[in-house]
C-alpha cells in the first residue's frame, strides 16, 4: 500500500506502554477522543510500511485517555517498539463535513494573511485551549503567533487558494 501523505491522515500516535499485559497509551487527535477507535481500518505507519491495527482490547478512561491491547503484543517490552508511531486512516474514509468546517490537517501549511494584506506565516498546527481552537502560525523567522479560531478573527478559509484570511493587527513575520 502506498505511503503517500496525501492519501492518509494521522489521527493519533502511540505513547508509552501501560501495565504489564502489553497495553499501550494512545494520544488521539480526534474529537471526541475515542472517535479514533471507530475508524476502520486504522493503520500503524512505520518508516517503510503500513500495518493494519488489530485490537484485542481497548479502554477509555474518564479523563479521555485511551489505552489499547494489540492482538500480537503481550508485554511492555514487545509493545514499546510502537512508541511514537502514528495511527493513520485513508483520507477518503473520513466523513464529509458541513460547509465552512474543516479538518485540522487540511489547514496545516496554509498561508495566513491579515485582512490588511500582511503575510503572518503558515499554519504549523492547531490545538484546543478549552475556550477555543488555536491556530499556531509560524513565520519565516521561526516566531509563533497564536490565533484563536473564532469568527471575529478567522474571516475566510480558502483551501483551493491555499490561504486563511484573518483579522489580526501585526507586522509581517516573513
Amino acid at each position: 500500500m502506498s505511503l503517500s501523505k496525501e492519501k492518509f491522515v494521522t489521527l493519533g500516535k502511540f505513547g508509552a506502554p501501560y501495565g504489564l499485559a502489553g497495553f499501550i497509551k494512545i494520544t488521539s487527535y480526534t474529537e471526541p477522543t475515542d472517535q479514533l477507535l471507530k475508524y476502520k481500518p486504522i493503520f500503524i505507519r512505520t518508516k517503510k510500511s503500513l500495518e493494519e491495527l488489530v485490537l484485542a482490547d481497548s479502554r477509555l478512561f474518564k479523563n479521555g485517555k485511551i489505552v489499547v491491547k494489540l492482538d500480537s503484543y503481550n508485554s511492555p517490552e514487545e509493545v514499546r517498539v510502537l512508541t511514537g508511531l502514528e495511527l493513520v486512516v485513508a483520507r477518503d474514509s473520513l466523513p464529509d463535513l458541513e460547509e465552512n468546517t474543516y479538518y485540522w490537517h487540511d489547514l496545516c501549511g496554509l498561508k495566513v494573511i491579515s485582512d490588511t494584506g500582511v503575510v503572518l506565516g503558515k499554519v504549523d498546527y492547531l490545538f484546543n485551549s478549552g475556550a477555543s481552537d488555536i491556530i499556531v502560525v509560524k513565520g519565516n523567522n521561526k516566531s509563533e503567533i497564536l490565533l484563536p479560531y473564532i469568527d471575529s478573527v478567522v474571516k475566510q478559509v480558502d483551501l483551493e487558494a491555499g490561504h486563511i484570511t484573518v483579522t489580526w493587527d501585526l507586522q509581517s513575520t516573513e
